[in-house]
């Protein structure tokens, strides 16, 4: 992590390059930078074949979803507190 605070710059250069750089924490990775468009796939395409998220186990469409939008900058306490509005 404290490379990547270093060379940030760098990183995202080579991800705009097409790169895939991962990002560990002692050793262990969490994160991906990468280009968009190297993941063709969905997001939850991309997830469920990552194996970070199963399948639906129906068909159906659910019906109480609701589809909000928020800025990219808010924070998650801010998020959660308008979504429970």
């Amino acid at each position: 992590m404290s490379t990547l605070r270093k060379e940030l710059a760098l990183y995202l250069r080579r991800a705009k390059n097409g790169e895939q750089i991962i990002i560990t924490v002692d050793g262990k990775p969490f994160a991906q930078i990468g280009p968009l468009e190297a993941n063709k796939a969905s997001g939850m395409e991309y997830l469920i074949s990552s194996g970070l998220l199963n399948e639906p186990t129906s068909q159906g469409e659910s019906k109480n979803l609701t589809y909000m939008s928020f800025p990219i900058d808010m924070s998650l306490q801010t998020l959660l507190l308008e979504i429970r509005r």
